[in-house]
């Protein structure tokens, strides 16, 4: 009988195209909205740059890490000073690209968005967006080891460097307000397929499955200087149990935060993060693992360092949901 010998593989090729979560999964997404949902672009009052470095499950040997940079503004938007005016339509523009890594395989993606903002009331505007772009993913067959329980002996999978390169496309809806928000994105629409031959018969018709995010926050100011900010994200796919994040973050101006979440099934999380000079933003989140993975773990690291580029002359910033 033949037994893969990387306790990870399950993980590595099960993610990558059976039916499970095939997105990497990201901790600071609270500080990064639009990399679930393509309709926030555009939603901030100065230009958003984020960059956000992640390793899962320090310890396991493969484990996942993940890189993303993304940025996104809008075209058009006019701030009111007088909430009596009803804001115009605008545009939001901008660009994500990552790339993931766990074990022999690694995946790169690059995409462009677009989202239209609709002013529903005078405080309240809702936004439709699309990302539009592609994935490329790679697996090195000689990391893949096999062991032959008769024979005694290890035999590579099979040998080289196979690619497969999809287009690729998520959509998404956000409505928000100055105290809350709530979004609903569909990411992998095209279903496209993704089979890699000839690695001992481990992967067939495979594909890349919906997933679905939905997600809502509110501000609950508390006093003058402490601001609490509860939401939650769902994360659904086909043929996974859906994973529900309940998080909670307490403000201090727009100086300094701290907070924390729980996964389900997965993670207890500590976050926090500071605003500098009214234009940085640098979070750090650590996971503990509650699964079974935490025998072998000691859990997730994430930081995340933003920079707001001011337009139209604005002296202080401020961010829009967090």
């Amino acid at each position: 009988m033949r037994i893969l010998t990387l306790t990870f593989i399950v993980l590595v090729l099960g993610t990558v195209v059976s039916k499970a979560q095939q997105q990497a999964q990201y901790s600071m997404y609270m500080m990064n909205n639009y990399t679930l949902n393509p309709a926030v672009g555009g939603t901030e009052n100065y230009t958003d740059l984020k960059a956000s470095f992640r390793t899962q499950w320090v310890g396991l040997d493969g484990a996942p890490t993940d890189f993303y940079v993304s940025g996104h503004t809008s075209i058009g938007k006019t701030v009111y000073d007088d909430k009596e005016i009803k804001p115009l339509p605008f545009h939001g523009v901008g660009g994500y690209i990552y790339n993931d890594k766990t074990g022999p395989t690694t995946k790169i993606g690059a995409y462009g968005s677009y989202a239209y903002h609709l002013p529903v009331t005078n405080t309240i505007t809702a936004s439709f967006g699309a990302f539009l772009g592609f994935q490329q993913y790679r697996v090195d067959a000689d990391q893949l080891i096999f062991h032959d329980d008769q024979l005694g002996v290890n035999e590579n999978a099979a040998d080289g460097l196979q690619t497969k390169f999809l287009p690729d496309a998520n959509i998404g809806t956000w409505i928000y307000h100055e105290n809350w928000y709530a979004g609903a994105s569909l990411f992998q629409v095209l279903n496209n397929g993704l089979d890699f031959e000839d690695i001992a018969n481990a992967v067939e018709d495979g594909k890349l499955n919906n997933h679905f995010f939905a997600t809502a926050g509110y501000r609950v100011p508390l006093n003058d200087d402490f601001t609490l900010v509860p939401s939650f994200v769902i994360k659904s796919v086909s043929a996974a149990p859906v994973q529900i994040d309940f998080n909670a973050k307490l403000r201090y101006k727009q100086l300094a935060w701290f907070g924390t979440s729980y996964r389900n099934k997965d993670a207890f999380i500590f976050i926090a993060g500071v605003t500098l000079m009214d234009v940085w933003d640098v979070g750090y989140s650590y996971d503990l693992t509650t699964s079974n993975i935490k025998s072998v773990s000691s859990g997730s690291h994430e930081v995340l360092i933003g920079y707001r580029l001011v337009k139209d002359n604005t002296v202080h910033p401020t961010s829009q949901f967090w």
